[in-house]
């Protein structure tokens, strides 16, 4: 589990979000399943991206994140394996430029 960090400018949007009568329930639940680290369901994403979007004066950006990343090549391979590949084409690089 996660511990969060309150930082002055969340205190400061929770307060305006409180001082508007917004339900806070949603988002103890959104930040509960966030501090667990657990997968969000589609109903909060769509949740998230359309309510929020629609509130002004309360900038908020959501980036949902896969446990893969698309523009790894060498996804299953060990950090010794990826920084070796990292080497050998910076030596690539380096001979041709050489030339």
């Amino acid at each position: 589990m996660l511990t969060p960090i309150r930082t002055s400018q969340f205190k400061r949007d929770v307060k305006r979000i409180q001082k508007r009568d917004k339900d806070m329930t949603k988002i103890r639940e959104l930040l509960g399943l966030l501090l667990e680290q657990k997968f969000l369901p589609d109903a909060y994403r769509h949740y998230l991206t359309n309510t929020f979007h629609k509130v002004r004066g309360t900038p908020m950006r959501f980036g949902f994140r896969s446990g893969q990343n698309p523009y790894d090549n060498m996804a299953g391979a060990s950090d010794k394996a990826k920084a070796k590949n990292r080497e050998l084409s910076r030596t690539r690089k380096l001979r041709k430029q050489h030339r």
